[in-house]
């Protein structure tokens, strides 16, 4: 891996501590316009088909998922995420939920609390990084073997923007939100057909796909991939 793209993955993470407040901020206040358009219910809607007894939200954020999940479904839910700052939002907000700040290849360490498995791990708008086929091979080992790993991510028809069609790190500067004060991000894009070979190399099928649609403009909002070991 050269240095740029060191560069970048440290950029990525170092960005949520950076940006934890006006993130939390941004949540409490709804003021994220693709999540009121829906992305928000369609996750919802997508682990309440999969009626899981027990759920890892994985990239977390301050927890909204989390403690919506413990207030609707009776199933055990535990959060981690990479940014301190953000779990220590998500505890302050929900002092009886289960949180940790955990990076995908501390995953495992979870067994040293007393949680094993689960049987859905959900990735909201967390898998951003290039290491796409690893961090999902590090999550299967916290799922149950019949256990399934839902994902929403951006859709790669209204994520692509102006520029070319082809995986590669882009720019967050978050200029759609309705909070200031934000400190840019770098992302990763992915194709369509790149996150579908990604999901194979990594050992799992898709076996469910939605593209959730706005309302108001007819496009495309997100994308879920629901995968489970092949």
């Amino acid at each position: 891996m050269n240095k740029a793209v060191d560069s970048n993955a440290d950029q990525l993470k170092s960005s949520w501590d950076s940006n934890a407040r006006v993130w939390s901020e941004a949540i409490r206040t709804a003021s994220i316009p693709s999540r009121r358009a829906g992305t928000d219910q369609a996750i919802l809607r997508a682990i309440q088909r999969e009626q899981p007894t027990s759920l890892i939200d994985i990239g977390c954020g301050e927890g909204w998922l989390v403690r919506q999940l413990r207030s609707e479904f009776e199933c055990r839910v535990v959060g981690v995420d990479g940014s301190a700052a953000l779990i220590e939002d998500a505890r302050k907000s929900d002092p009886n939920g289960l949180y940790f700040v955990l990076s995908y290849d501390q995953l495992s360490d979870l067994g040293s609390e007393g949680i094993s498995t689960f049987d859905v791990a959900v990735c909201n708008f967390a898998l951003l990084d290039d290491q796409l086929a690893a961090n999902l091979q590090q999550i299967r080992q916290v799922l149950s073997a019949s256990g399934k790993i839902l994902i929403q991510t951006l859709h790669p028809c209204s994520a692509l923007g102006q520029q070319p069609y082809r995986d590669g790190w882009r720019r967050e500067t978050f200029s759609a939100f309705d909070v200031s004060g934000w400190t840019p991000m770098p992302w990763y894009f992915r194709t369509l057909e790149s996150w579908m070979a990604e999901i194979h190399r990594a050992g799992m099928q898709i076996v469910r796909m939605e593209e959730p649609v706005d309302e108001s403009t007819s496009q495309p909002l997100s994308i879920i991939f629901v995968c489970q070991n092949v």
